[in-house]
């Protein structure tokens, strides 16, 4: 189907449909929205998206099904209905709500006897990204489904790609990423408590954070290399080395009164770490033996 003229329903139209609905309708497409809050979908009106009264009506004029909701219970709530189940065969749902991986292979497994096709997605920008160059969303499921949508797809992110057939790859990684991300950030909040109650400028310690991007992703790759060979020597600095520096940050977090539960941690997880090493001066992504047993 030219993409040109595909009809695309999104349901739900929050902070996120909406952008994913804005940027269908400023590719060229006819679309059609429905929200439990009618308000926040009626918004969309004066921009020539087409408001619906019930999530049926959104649905039935589209081969493309965008669903964008809070989690899988309002998925379920909303999808879930004899009249939906009664109009979505030859449908492809395409379902971008965030939650666990076997809600994703539920939902699949729904909608592939429903005579519906299903792929499931991750968003890894915030909506002010969508409809742009540098959107970022990972799509999971039969990859011919994806290429049968993609120049739709990739109306709402520039850097729309395919990532597997296993249809909850895109919600394991988008749980990956939320590890890295929100650890990441946590661990700038740390220093940056520990400098802020030393009454120190903390625009240095961005400006340094910033240059340590590129060490960070070196040790990404290290940690993969090392991984993929069992073998965790180097010559950067052993393991015992990091978790010294660690333990004085941790010191330095109890002097300034700044909460050091995050550095406790990491100083454990070094010492299971040195504990896998077994006498071994090991580098850092030996530790990811140590996340890899609970």
């Amino acid at each position: 189907m030219n993409a040109n003229t595909q009809h695309v329903s999104v349901i739900g139209t929050g902070l996120m449909g909406s952008a994913l609905a804005k940027a269908l309708k400023k590719g060229g497409l006819p679309v059609t929205v429905w929200n439990r809050s009618k308000d926040k979908a009626e918004q969309l009106a004066p921009l020539g998206i087409t408001v619906a009264s019930s999530a049926a009506d959104a649905i039935k004029p589209s081969d493309l099904v965008i669903v964008c909701l809070t989690d899988f219970q309002a998925v379920n709530e909303t999808l879930r209905t004899p009249e939906i189940e009664a109009i979505i065969s030859g449908k492809t749902i395409v379902n971008y709500t965030s939650g666990p991986a076997r809600d994703a292979r539920e939902s699949s497994a729904w909608a592939t006897a429903n005579g519906s096709g299903y792929l499931h997605g991750a968003i890894f920008s915030y909506p002010g990204e969508i409809g742009e160059p540098n959107a970022e969303i990972a799509h999971s499921g039969p990859e011919a489904l994806y290429k049968k949508h993609e120049s739709a797809l990739r109306f709402m992110a520039g850097q729309s790609r395919f990532i597997g057939e296993e249809v909850a790859y895109s919600c394991l990684l988008e749980r990956a990423m939320f590890s890295f991300y929100f650890g990441s950030v946590f661990a700038f909040y740390q220093g940056s408590a520990v400098l802020d109650a030393e009454n120190l400028p903390l625009d240095e310690y961005l400006s340094s954070a910033e240059k340590l991007l590129p060490v960070v992703a070196f040790t990404l790759k290290q940690t993969l290399e090392m991984h993929e060979n069992d073998d965790y020597s180097g010559t950067n600095s052993h393991l015992g080395v990091h978790l010294a520096a660690v333990k004085g940050a941790y010191e330095d977090a109890i002097a300034s009164g700044a909460s050091s539960d995050l550095l406790e941690t990491l100083c454990k997880m070094m010492e299971r770490g040195i504990e896998i090493a077994g006498g071994q001066e090991c580098e850092l992504p030996v530790i990811f033996k140590a996340f890899k047993k609970s």
